[in-house]
């Protein structure tokens, strides 16, 4: 599982995502921004799970095609739809099913938001598959809440009133990324981005690099 970090606060909505794409042994595979926006549309969407390369300008071009910021909540299921069934294609290719063996086959999203109607920061997450959310939500069912943390780690951890997120992210992110995997390696890695909903607008901004190599386990 890689890093998709979700925080909500009344200046703004925030994401915080790492950059890997990797294999189930942990083999890295791409290093690549998770997050897009839509300043028009006051949104930011991260990814994480199973994913194919195809999954960000897919993401980006279902932004595009969105009419306002209503529309585009109500469509959200029909995107973690298209994602999905990009997977299901990628995984008829040779050696696909091998890469992936042992991990599960599920994309959460994670939705950051200055809401057009309301005037204030929100959040939502949604899920193809059942773990990532308390069992009472559905899947591909919006579940609105103002603090989403994938991997989970301790509580004294989590963000607090004097957190700040550029000068906190990184090592928040880098305790996600030392945590033990279930898969024997760490899927985080890349870099740090930071996705900013706020009245103003939306905007991506590049945190940090580690010096992780496409081809190789990620070292921590």
């Amino acid at each position: 599982m890689t890093a998709l970090n979700l925080i909500v606060r009344p200046a703004g909505a925030y994401l915080l995502a790492d950059r890997a794409g990797c294999t189930a042994d942990g083999i890295l595979q791409s290093i690549e921004s998770k997050i897009v926006v839509s300043s028009r549309l006051r949104l930011a969407i991260a990814h994480t799970g199973v994913s194919t390369p195809d999954f960000m300008d897919c993401k980006r071009a279902w932004l595009v095609r969105q009419v306002n910021q209503t529309e585009a909540l109500s469509a959200l299921p029909s995107l973690l739809r298209e994602l999905v069934a990009l997977n299901d294609v990628a995984l008829c290719e040779p050696g696909a099913r091998q890469a992936i063996e042992g991990m599960p086959y599920v994309v959460t999203l994670a939705v950051a938001m200055w809401s057009t109607v309301f005037d204030r920061a929100g959040g939502c997450v949604l899920t193809s598959g059942r773990g990532h959310l308390p069992d009472r939500v559905p899947e591909f069912q919006l579940w609105p809440t103002r603090q989403y943390i994938q991997p989970e780690v301790p509580a004294e951890l989590h963000p607090g009133a004097a957190w700040h997120l550029e000068r906190d992210g990184v090592a928040f992110v880098e305790a996600q990324r030392r945590l033990p995997s279930p898969w024997g390696a760490s899927h985080i890695g890349g870099g740090v981005d930071l996705a900013v909903v706020d009245a103003a607008g939306a905007y991506i901004q590049g945190l940090h690099t580690w010096p992780d190599r496409v081809g190789e386990t990620i070292a921590v």
